[in-house]
């Protein structure tokens, strides 16, 4: 007859073997035997498509699954978390992405995936000069510089200002 022990999860299991009342043979004895982890199995996150600033934090990615183990992300390839990342600024993100595993699966090393937030197109922007007239006086003029596109005000920092023709 044959017993086994410890024969269904990641560890050393036991087979023991006993002879059988009445048989030709009398075989007595155990050995052990190693049961190791598998691979993860992953289905890998997407990028989020036509993603486009809008000020706030967006979700980067449609979320990843793993069986056996669990889905971690990651922006700096350092610090990783379960929850999706998110990106707030105008510019391609390398997501990091890797299962860690549960007690009978094995890590998976990290891969990454690029998400593009695109730059808000202004579709009805307006320039807003202050004041928007001078006296001539033979300064150079320079007022200032107001960009709006409906009720959304664009920070100076997003736009350069220059003067032309403005002595006059």
């Amino acid at each position: 007859t044959v017993e086994y022990s410890n024969n269904v999860n990641v560890g050393t299991g036991m087979v023991i073997i006993m002879d059988k009342n009445g048989g030709n043979y009398i075989v007595n004895g155990s050995t052990t035997f190693q049961i190791i982890s598998a691979d993860a199995g992953i289905t890998p996150p997407t990028p989020k498509a036509d993603l486009v600033y809008t000020g706030s934090a967006q979700v980067l990615i449609n979320e990843g699954k793993a069986e056996g183990g669990t889905m971690e992300y990651s922006l700096d390839r350092t610090n990783y978390s379960t929850e999706a990342p998110t990106g707030t600024d105008a510019k391609e993100y390398k997501v990091y992405y890797r299962v860690k595993g549960d007690a009978n699966h094995g890590d998976e090393t990290a891969t990454s995936l690029s998400v593009i937030i695109s730059p808000k197109v202004l579709s009805q922007a307006e320039i807003i000069l202050d004041p928007g007239n001078f006296i001539y006086d033979g300064t150079e003029k320079q007022p200032a510089v107001t960009v709006k596109d409906g009720d959304l005000k664009v920070p100076a920092s997003e736009y350069t200002v220059k003067y032309s023709n403005n002595q006059r």
